[in-house]
């Protein structure tokens, strides 16, 4: 009962990152991209510590956010259909974010959560 309630918390949570796309600052993917663009470029990483470069502040809560939202780290599939392997991490999740937007650039004016479930899904399948 408690992983139905996360699944449904984290429905609803996509739902409001998805709103919130159209209301907030992050009007389109293409916002949150340039962010996770200079993420990708200007980060360092010490071991497990990851420094932020201010330019990748928006990118990285908001993949953060949908990780903790719709991503199941235990390799089970979600109610979305996404299945991270256990060792995956959120600078992989930024990666595929990113590579999924920059190839997919007609998709841009869509809200950023319906980009990056696009992305996890093709990334992260589940099984047959």
């Amino acid at each position: 009962m408690r992983g139905l309630g996360k699944r449904w918390c984290g429905l609803y949570c996509c739902a409001v990152l998805a709103l919130w796309g159209t209301q907030g600052k992050a009007n389109d993917a293409s916002e949150i991209l340039a962010s996770c663009e200079v993420f990708l470029r200007q980060m360092t990483m010490d071991g497990h510590a990851v420094t932020i470069p201010p330019r990748g502040i928006p990118c990285w809560y908001y993949i953060s956010a949908l990780q903790d939202a719709i991503l199941n780290d235990d390799g089970q599939a979600t109610l979305l259909k996404i299945c991270t392997p256990p060792e995956s991490r959120l600078v992989q999740h930024i990666r595929v974010f990113t590579q999924y937007a920059q190839n997919n650039p007609a998709a841009l004016h869509n809200s950023p959560a319906r980009i990056a479930v696009n992305a996890f899904r093709q990334a992260y399948p589940c099984g047959p």
